[in-house]
């Protein structure tokens, strides 16, 4: 879809159409996260067959385009560095944004245990 799709309703009403004329079971959504998962919430009650699948970087994967972390990184949880080492460009600000969250979630947690 064009760039912007998902704030014009009139785009998206094409392609719940086109999707629903496929008649697909299996509705493969790639856009990253959040963004596939924020349409997918928005749109899913459009379409009562089957169901979406948010696949982000898995099509980069399989595609050859991005190569995964070693398996060692894999296991340890840390895919990510790797991944922010691969496009630093593109992954650095939305990493800074969930780093800046997960400091608040754990500034939150760890007042509310010293108020117990």
């Amino acid at each position: 879809p064009p760039f912007g799709f998902e704030k014009d309703e009139n785009e998206n009403a094409k392609i719940i159409a086109a999707i629903r004329r496929s008649q697909a079971e299996i509705i493969f959504i790639g856009l990253g996260a959040p963004k596939q998962e924020l349409w997918i919430h928005k749109h899913r009650h459009s379409y009562q067959k089957g169901m979406f699948l948010g696949v982000g970087a898995a099509i980069d994967f399989a595609a050859n385009r991005i190569h995964r972390a070693p398996p060692w990184m894999q296991r340890a949880g840390v895919e990510w560095t790797y991944r922010l080492y691969q496009e630093p460009g593109r992954l650095a600000k939305r990493y800074a944004k969930d780093t800046y969250v997960l400091w608040i979630i754990l500034r939150q947690y760890f007042r509310n245990k010293k108020i117990k």
